[in-house]
């Protein structure tokens, strides 16, 4: 393995001992393969998770030439527990779904993280800002509450009134929603359900006085039976609802802005790919999906009056809007 080293074997036979310093460069090259490695720790084996890390791993064969392939180590916390020799020496961790990001954090790693698959609300509670140039960062899973307003404005141009209900994991959001309220022409009317008892009061007196109502990730107000129930209420009172994944838009939501795990995979692929390369130093700052696309009920779509029910279309329009910001 190292030719080029020199050759003292006949000449401590009978001592059996290593040159000094050949322990030293034996430490130094395990190092470096160890450095330049990646490790993705995911949550469990669960479909949603391993369709993410095949499309990761997949995107990093492209944009690093052969002679940078890149090591990666997975780890699924199904499998096994997280262990410090596990993130020594490593490049830069990359972490899919909550359970990942938490055991990570919990180890408080010195290498840089990149946090995949992962509400926002459970990000902000991990780690603090990381200033200029951070080494924590995030991909979430949850999607800007601007992008839900410029479909549910393509859809059902006529709505004026948009309505959100927070509860007291969304209100983290409130910031995200001043700003969307300084540019929408648009009237946001915002409720706040502090406690489950107050959901279904709180959600009544919010579909009285909305057109239509953009469904925010939490998990007190929108959890399996409440999402039933608020989806229910908001059919009965013949408004639109604009979620946030596929599945609330199986569920009755009229449609919904979401991002499949390829595409968070693609974008976790771009930042590693600058990072190893050397385009950056730094991680970028913690966002929404760049990537994402259109789901639509179309029976909710048309029996609510929608002016477009066309996934394709839609998605389309919505990339272009945003290209064009």
């Amino acid at each position: 393995m190292f030719n080029g080293l020199p050759n003292r074997d006949s000449e401590n036979a009978g001592s059996c001992r290593l040159p000094v310093w050949l322990p030293f460069l034996l430490v130094t090259c395990l190092q470096q393969v160890q450095a330049a490695g990646l490790l993705v720790v995911a949550s469990s084996n669960d479909l949603l998770y391993s369709r993410f890390i095949d499309a990761f791993t997949a995107s990093l064969t492209t944009g690093i030439s052969s002679g940078d392939a890149v090591d990666t180590g997975v780890i699924y916390l199904d499998d096994r527990g997280l262990t410090p020799v596990d993130i020594a020496e490593r490049r830069l961790v990359i972490t899919v779904g909550t359970r990942a990001a938490k055991t990570v954090a919990d180890r408080a790693p010195e290498v840089p993280v990149l946090h995949t698959v992962i509400p926002e609300s459970v990000y902000r509670n991990l780690t603090k800002a990381s200033g200029a140039c951070p080494s924590r960062s995030a991909i979430f899973i949850d999607q800007p509450l601007a992008r839900q307003a410029r479909l549910a404005q393509a859809m059902f141009p006529g709505a004026i009134d948009y309505g959100v209900l927070l509860g007291p994991t969304s209100e983290q959001r409130l910031p995200e929603i001043d700003a969307l309220k300084t540019r929408a022409d648009r009237h946001l009317v915002v409720i706040s359900a502090g406690y489950e008892a107050d959901i279904a009061r709180a959600t009544n007196g919010l579909l009285n006085k909305i057109d239509l109502l953009l469904a925010v990730n939490d998990p007190l107000v929108l959890n399996r039976e409440n999402a039933k129930w608020l989806l229910y209420s908001a059919y009965q009172h013949r408004l639109p609802v604009i979620g946030f994944s596929r599945a609330y838009v199986l569920a009755g939501a009229a449609g919904a802005v979401f991002s499949a795990p390829e595409q968070m995979a693609r974008q976790a692929g771009e930042i590693v790919q600058r990072y190893l390369t050397g385009a950056t130093v730094c991680l970028p700052a913690a966002g929404f999906p760049a990537y994402f696309s259109v789901a639509v009920n179309q029976s909710v779509c048309s029996s609510l009056g929608g002016d477009s029910c066309d996934e394709q279309a839609l998605g389309t329009r919505l990339k272009d809007e945003e290209s064009g910001q």
